[in-house]
């Protein structure tokens, strides 16, 4: 019976047909969990953008209570002049700072505007404190380049609040291409130093953490993003000097 033509062909055809089976259903397994290990991700990414974006809204009521107190300032002491160009500045800033807090990434111009009317209201909060220059290199603005929002604002918030402890202070801010994939920012001042700061402060600002956390979320996105510290005058550890690595677009 066996040897008959037919049942040699019926039998080829069931192991034929065992073989696509077992086939198929490893293919629908490896395909399911790799459709599994994509959700996963997707969801890890989105988790990420909304923490990303929980953390850009932290810097608005960190930096509104600051302005709101020199704004009293001013008014206790009946410099409405002053007090109303704060006002009027602070108003540009907050507007502004509730756009970006939505973006991933912004142009350079529109940061560099945040970041000079947000200095320009500092140097009202405090006169004759510091001077600031932010230069942006390599052609960016032409090319319309983007980078993430909110992150060169508290590193210059810092060192407003903790470099400058006398008036003469300078601050500049540099922009320029690292790489294909990456900006440079140097952020640096003249101030007592990092070193020096931390005798006086016990603990890292609250701008410094947030930019630590977001760099660590762009990492988990799978960009290239690093922050430095160092001193400006290694020998006498005063001056400030941060560079930062921020993914564009």
């Amino acid at each position: 019976f066996i040897d008959r033509w037919w049942v040699r062909l019926l039998f080829l055809m069931v192991l034929v047909t065992l073989v696509y089976v077992i086939y198929k259903r490893r293919v629908r397994s490896i395909i399911d969990r790799n459709n599994l290990e994509l959700a996963m991700q997707e969801l890890e990414l989105k988790n990420s953008k909304l923490e990303s974006k929980a953390l850009r809204g932290q810097m608005n009521p960190h930096f509104v209570f600051n302005v709101l107190n020199s704004i009293q300032k001013l008014i206790l002491t009946e410099d409405k002049a002053s007090a109303n160009k704060l006002l009027n500045r602070f108003s540009k800033l907050i507007r502004s700072s509730l756009k970006y807090s939505r973006l991933e990434f912004i142009p350079i111009d529109q940061e560099v505007e945040f970041l000079t009317y947000y200095l320009n209201i500092e140097t009202l909060r405090y006169p004759e404190r510091f001077t600031f220059e932010i230069s942006v290199k390599d052609l960016l603005v032409e090319e319309e380049i983007k980078l993430p929002p909110l992150v060169i604002l508290p590193l210059c918030e810092n060192a407003i609040k903790h470099a400058f402890k006398e008036n003469g202070g300078r601050l500049y801010v540099t922009i320029s291409k690292l790489d294909e994939y990456s900006l440079r920012i140097v952020v640096s001042d003249n101030g007592i130093g990092i070193e020096n700061a931390k005798k006086i402060q016990d603990s890292e600002s609250l701008g410094l953490e947030i930019v630590r956390n977001r760099l660590d979320l762009f990492k988990d996105q799978g960009y290239k993003a690093e922050m430095k510290v160092s001193s400006l005058n290694s020998e006498l550890q005063t001056g400030t000097v941060i560079e930062l690595r921020l993914p564009y677009k």
